[in-house]
């Protein structure tokens, strides 16, 4: 409700695909075959695994989140959304042959990172496909590295504080190997935006849309698309 409602009275579209969702397009061409299974694997309202859909109408998406309530309703059999947490143990009624996750990893705590990791390599078939897309570091100084966001008490939104965990890649592709998936790689992606100085003499930044003050954590580090194989 609230996310629908935000949209609503901002004469926003529920979604519009960014500069990683069309990079993600071209790398699902180079994986998929007609007629594959693939989990989204926290699809949030479930809009940009309507618009991988529409975009591969031969093959067949699900998504996967906690709130039900929030999922878009198709006006077509596919994609189809479960309900369900992902930081408990889950049984689905079929395997995929690729499943992927976008920005969902940074905001998992590291205690969960295992059970999250689990679970997606249960979802995949055995020769099926994993994708992660997520910030990770570059350097190997820093495993994580966390910005903690606390909103003002007059803020609307209920959630005050929350925070994100961004990771290096040495971290992830040992946990990727630990868990069982090989042939891992890593395919780098520039996030670009548009920054200005408040005054020429000034060292404050803002960024033109204010809709991305979310990113200012993750600029500080490379977005990867992470691919394995089960």
């Amino acid at each position: 409700k609230y996310i629908k409602g935000y949209y609503k009275k901002n004469k926003l579209k529920l979604f519009k695909p960014r500069e990683h969702d069309k990079v993600f397009v071209k790398i699902l061409k180079n994986i998929l075959n007609d007629g594959d299974f693939v989990l989204d694997i926290g699809c949030g309202n479930g809009a940009s695994t309507k618009f991988f859909q529409d975009k591969y109408p031969k093959n067949f998406f699900y998504g996967i989140d906690y709130l039900e309530k929030i999922f878009i309703k198709p006006k077509k059999k596919y994609p189809v959304f479960l309900s369900r947490n992902l930081n408990k143990k889950i049984n689905l009624p079929i395997k995929f042959n690729l499943c992927y996750s976008k920005a969902v990893f940074q905001t998992l705590p590291e205690a969960k990172i295992n059970f999250f990791l689990k679970n997606c390599k249960k979802f995949t078939k055995k020769g099926g496909v994993f994708v992660l897309f997520d910030c990770f570091l570059e350097k190997d100084e820093f495993e994580i590295f966390r910005f903690n966001y606390k909103r003002d008490n007059k803020a609307k939104n209920n959630l005050k504080t929350f925070s994100f965990n961004y990771y290096s890649k040495k971290f992830i592709l040992k946990k990727l190997q630990k868990i069982g998936f090989k042939n891992i790689k890593f395919i780098p992606f520039k996030l670009s935006f548009e920054m200005k100085g408040k005054k020429s003499d000034s060292h404050t930044i803002k960024l033109f849309d204010r809709s991305n003050l979310s990113l200012i954590g993750p600029v500080v580090q490379n977005w990867n698309f992470v691919i394995a194989k089960n």
